[in-house]
C-alpha cells in the first residue's frame, strides 16, 4: 500500500498571493521508520513528542504555542527541516507539489461563475475551487505514478490522508473525491482504480506524513518566494519530484510538479 499524505502552504495577503499543495508518498513499509525519525528529531531538539512540527513556526517569532520557539531561525532550519528532507531523499520518496498563482485563477474563475468579486459568497466559492483544482491535479498525478508502478509489477494500491479543515470544506472535498472515483460525467476522464477507500481527513498533529506534507509545501513556497535559506533546502528534495519521460528524458513537469494555471510563470529550479 502507498499511502499519498496532503497538506497546503499558501501566502495570499500580498502582491502575489500563491498557493501550494505538496504531497509525499510514504509505502506502508516505510511510515514506522518515518514516525521514528520525526520522534529523533523532536528528542535531540527538545520538542515534546505531543506536539507537531509544522512550517508555520519556522519564521514565527510568537512564543506562545510555539513548539520551535526556543531554536534559533537557522537551528529551525537545519536541525529541524533539513533532517526531515534528508530523510525523504534517502528513503526515495515520490513527492508530488502544484504551484498556483491565485491571481491567474481568479481569472479563470470569473469567467465560469455567476458569482462577482463583491459578492459576500465570493471568497468562499473561489477558495474552493482553487483547493479542488489543486486536490484534483495532485490526485491525477497519484494516480499515474500507482499506473507507473503497477506497470512495473510493484505494489500499486493507494489511499489519500489530507489534513482536515473546516466541516463544511471537509465534506466539500469527501464529495469531490467521491465523483472523482465515481467518475461521475463532466468530473473527469481518468479511472481511478489504483484507489482504494474514500480521502481520509485528520488533525495534522495526529499524523506523522501531514507533518511531512506540510514541509515539503512550505519549503516549495518558500522556494517560489525566493527565501535563499529555503532555495537550499529545496535543493535536497528537487530529484524526489515524480517524473515522467518527454522526448525521452525524466521531467516532474506535468507529474510531480503541476502549474496551476498551465502558462503560469512559476517554477521551482
Amino acid at each position: 500500500m502507498k499511502i499519498l499524505f496532503i497538506d497546503e502552504s499558501f501566502i495570499l495577503n500580498c502582491n502575489c498571493p500563491l498557493f501550494v499543495l505538496g504531497g509525499v508518498v510514504i509505502p506502508e513499509e516505510s511510515w514506522k521508520l518515518a514516525s521514528d525519525t520525526i520522534d529523533d528529531i523532536k528528542r535531540k531538539n527538545n520538542i515534546s513528542v505531543n506536539q507537531e512540527i509544522e512550517w508555520k513556526w519556522i519564521f514565527s517569532k510568537k512564543t506562545h504555542g510555539n513548539p520551535l520557539s526556543h531554536l534559533t531561525f537557522n537551528d529551525r532550519l537545519h536541525l529541524v527541516i533539513e533532517p526531515m528532507l534528508q530523510f525523504i531523499k534517502s528513503n526515495k520518496l515520490e513527492l508530488f507539489t502544484t504551484l498556483t498563482h491565485i491571481n491567474d485563477l481568479k481569472e479563470e474563475f470569473l469567467k465560469n461563475t455567476q458569482f462577482k468579486e463583491d459578492n459576500k459568497k465570493f471568497n468562499q466559492e473561489f477558495t474552493t475551487y482553487y483547493y479542488h483544482k489543486n486536490y484534483e491535479n495532485i490526485v491525477q498525478r497519484f494516480q499515474y505514478y500507482l499506473q507507473d508502478c503497477e506497470n512495473q509489477s510493484q505494489n500499486a494500491k493507494g489511499i489519500i490522508i489530507c489534513d482536515h479543515r473546516c466541516p463544511a470544506e471537509d465534506d466539500a472535498l469527501r464529495q469531490l473525491h467521491l465523483e472523482m472515483l465515481r467518475e461521475t460525467k463532466g468530473r473527469t476522464t481518468i479511472k481511478y482504480h489504483n484507489l482504494i477507500e474514500h480521502v481520509l481527513l485528520a488533525p495534522s498533529h495526529f499524523s506523522v506524513g501531514i507533518q511531512f506534507a506540510d514541509i515539503i509545501a512550505g519549503v516549495i513556497l518558500g522556494k517560489l518566494r525566493k527565501y535563499p535559506e529555503v532555495s537550499n533546502l529545496c535543493e535536497i528534495i528537487i530529484d524526489c519530484f515524480n517524473t515522467r519521460l518527454k522526448d525521452g528524458k525524466p521531467t516532474s513537469e506535468g507529474r510531480g510538479v503541476v502549474k496551476i494555471p498551465k502558462d503560469s510563470k512559476y517554477w521551482i529550479k
